[in-house]
């Protein structure tokens, strides 16, 4: 088989290990409190088993992955329906106080709890993204995710990285491994 530098494998194993413990805590340091989280990047060329070195290793990752999406397949179908008899009962309270003073229906409506929060997708790696696709992912999925791509050239070349959106996904990406809050208002979201 190919034998890989060892620095290379190392760092392979060090940054899966730090995706599997990224959203368990963050690190608190005067004061300042930032994500745990690392950041490596493999340079190498063609054939010198960048690819051959992450792939056993992040396939632990991708069998949690798959099996986070067996269990995920089920609570989003509890989800539909907690969602679907949400929506009934605010129609039902709606209609039932349609005469009533706006403060009555306010209590009313307020009776019946929050509407149900849909599940994170349970995503732990991606490897060809945006910067727009990585924030939604985040707001929507887990906390955390691992950006692993073998082939740089495909993420630094892509949409992500063109001549009009290069600039806003790398000062994008900066917000993200420093831990600053993202605050984002956009007509489509």
């Amino acid at each position: 088989g190919l034998r890989v530098p060892g620095a290379m494998a190392a760092q392979s194993v060090l940054a899966t290990a730090a995706l599997a413990v990224q959203g368990l805590a963050d690190v608190h340091l005067d004061g300042r409190v930032t994500p745990l989280s690392l950041f490596a990047l493999t340079i190498g060329e063609s054939g010198m088993g960048k690819s051959t070195t992450d792939r056993p290793i992040l396939a632990v990752v991708q069998d949690v992955q798959k099996a986070a999406e067996v269990g995920h397949r089920e609570t989003a179908r509890r989800h539909q329906a907690e969602t679907s008899a949400y929506a009934q009962a605010k129609a039902a309270t709606e209609k039932a106080h349609r005469e009533a003073a706006s403060a009555e229906l306010v209590a009313a409506l307020m009776a019946l709890g929050p509407e149900p929060v849909r599940p994170p997708e349970p995503v732990y790696l991606v490897s060809d993204t945006t910067y727009e696709g990585l924030y939604r992912q985040l707001r929507d999925g887990r906390p955390s995710v691992g950006l692993f791509n073998d082939e740089g050239a495909l993420f630094l070349s892509g949409w992500a990285m063109n001549a009009e959106n290069a600039a806003r996904t790398v000062a994008g990406l900066n917000r993200l491994w420093d831990g600053s809050p993202l605050n984002r208002s956009r007509a489509q979201e």
